[in-house]
């Protein structure tokens, strides 16, 4: 900086055979032509060469270049880094009811609402029938509010989007659960895919319900059955592997997001992929 500001600086020449000196002007070292000096940026009146300060604002320009492209470099791997660390601001939905205090687990009923929770018994039971049952009645449809397995879905959909095969897309479908027996532990705690002793070894869930409402479902006393309506980040499909513990290789070279043979089967090898929203009980 301090070069810069004497370079910049009015500097002395002489003309040719006087001994007067000239302050802010400069005599041009292929013409010989005296120019003064106006800004940092002067040709010679004459020949247009450049002047004594034209190599220095060339060198600061691409100093100053430089400087602008490790700034920009520097800015894009921060937020490459911001993209991977990013943790999203996870809240319930806003179409959730309110938690009373120190709770955060509820069940709540949309047979016979009104409303809004009406549209949104109406949107869940077209999903329910376009996946191939046709029920006599929908005895109950309850929406599974469980903030700590929202929690633990929100941030495993921030992951699968995350991936280079996803391109930010966490590709969520709504899919189906028939859970057997294990309706209340999903309730609680989620899928478990571990305890599962089909190949491959993971949650199985299907795009049918009618599929899921068959011999997994639920089956109560009364003969009325209950699968679950999850919401699914599917991300990259693939295959299994061949140990039915891991997905296929896919484009640009990562795991696949889960294990889906074309039928309709998706199956998870990541727990936290799914969310049971909606707990359908027909006949």
């Amino acid at each position: 900086a301090d070069d810069a500001c004497l370079a910049l600086q009015p500097f002395r020449s002489m003309e040719s055979g006087s001994s007067d000196e000239k302050v802010g002007s400069w005599v041009c070292e292929s013409c010989t032509l005296v120019n003064k000096i106006q800004t940092a940026t002067d040709t010679c009146d004459g020949c247009s060469a450049p002047g004594p300060f034209y190599s220095q604002r060339i060198y600061y320009e691409e100093e100053l270049s430089k400087l602008a492209l490790a700034a920009e470099r520097e800015k894009e791997e921060l937020n490459n880094k911001l993209k991977w660390s990013r943790i999203e601001n996870v809240s319930p939905p806003d179409y959730w009811d309110t938690f009373p205090p120190n709770v955060n687990f509820l069940l709540v009923e949309l047979v016979g609402a009104k409303g809004k929770l009406k549209e949104e018994y109406n949107r869940v039971v077209d999903i329910f029938k376009k996946g191939g049952v046709q029920p006599q009645t929908i005895i109950s449809l309850k929406r599974i509010q469980n903030f700590s397995l929202w929690q633990r879905f929100c941030a495993q959909r921030h992951i699968i989007a995350a991936k280079e095969s996803n391109n930010g897309n966490a590709n969520v479908k709504y899919l189906f659960h028939g859970p057997k027996s294990n309706t209340d532990s999903i309730l609680k705690h989620g899928f478990v895919g571990q305890y599962c002793n089909s190949n491959p070894c993971g949650t199985w869930t299907h795009t049918s319900s009618q599929y899921s409402g068959g011999c997994y479902a639920d089956v109560l006393p009364d003969g009325s059955r209950r699968i679950f309506a999850c919401q699914a980040a599917v991300g990259t499909p693939g295959r299994d592997n061949g140990t039915g513990r891991c997905p296929n290789i896919v484009p640009p070279g990562v795991l696949a997001d889960c294990h889906a043979d074309g039928s309709g089967v998706h199956v998870f090898y990541v727990d936290s992929q799914l969310y049971g929203e909606y707990l359908i009980q027909w006949k």
